[in-house]
């Protein structure tokens, strides 16, 4: 565009030069000047009208690129949001499914916690050694214990285990306040009952075992004397 504004240009000033030139001689010097402001005037009109093409064309590449600049911008700030978002959604997720595979299934009712355990873990490697090196109770098992409260339900494949710290009923000979049980099940039915000297040792193993996890799964586990005040029970 450019090229024919500079044509057009050389062209009306070797016009108006050619002319004046022939007429020099008899011409006035106020058509003269006259001559020479239209010249002036018709290279200005053409500057301008290069000028105003270079400008606006400029005006619209910047405008484009400012425009492609914003919409980069914008997409990218929304793919870094979307990833962010994605990735702390799974990183939370990851987390609850670790928490979960740890133990295996917590859930948390009243005073009782009760464990789902798809593997062998610390928790029931604790329990199991400890009814391994327990005295068990072969007198009318079931009869044990009445009225009780589990702290702790570990369920491992066909057996339950119930960690039992206060019963109301307290029927066998040489049990005392700080004894407590462990009742075991087969297929729901009480297989046995074992005697735990110092059971609060036991329970406050199992508190520390299951609070990295109950935290993790945001359950927090009320005090084991305000359940009981609600009076619920287990058989």
């Amino acid at each position: 565009m450019s090229g024919i504004v500079n044509r057009a240009t050389e062209t009306v000033s070797t016009t108006a030069n050619a002319v004046a030139a022939r007429v020099d001689p008899y011409v006035p010097q106020v058509a003269k000047n006259a001559a020479n402001f239209a010249i002036g005037t018709a290279s200005a009109t053409a500057n301008f009208a290069v000028g105003t093409a270079s400008a606006t064309a400029n005006f619209a590449v910047g405008t484009a690129n400012a425009a492609k600049d914003r919409a980069v911008n914008t997409v990218t700030g929304t793919v870094n949001f979307a990833s962010n978002t994605v990735n702390a959604a799974t990183g939370f997720a990851s987390d609850k499914v670790h928490g979960a595979i740890d133990f295996g299934k917590v859930v948390v009712t009243g005073a009782t916690t009760t464990i789902t355990s798809y593997t062998p873990n610390p928790i029931l490697n604790l329990v199991t050694s400890t009814v391994d090196g327990a005295k068990a109770l072969g007198t009318d098992p079931v009869g044990t214990v009445k009225g009780y409260i589990p702290t702790f339900v570990i369920h491992a494949g066909e057996k339950t285990y119930e960690i039992v710290h206060n019963t109301k009923d307290r029927t066998v000979n040489g049990v005392n306040a700080t004894t407590g049980f462990i009742v075991t099940k087969v297929n729901g039915a009480v297989h046995a009952v074992t005697s735990v000297p110092q059971i609060h040792n036991l329970i406050e193993q199992l508190n520390k075992l299951t609070a990295p996890v109950l935290n993790k799964l945001g359950v927090s586990r009320p005090a084991p004397e305000a359940a009981a005040a609600n009076g619920t029970t287990a058989h």
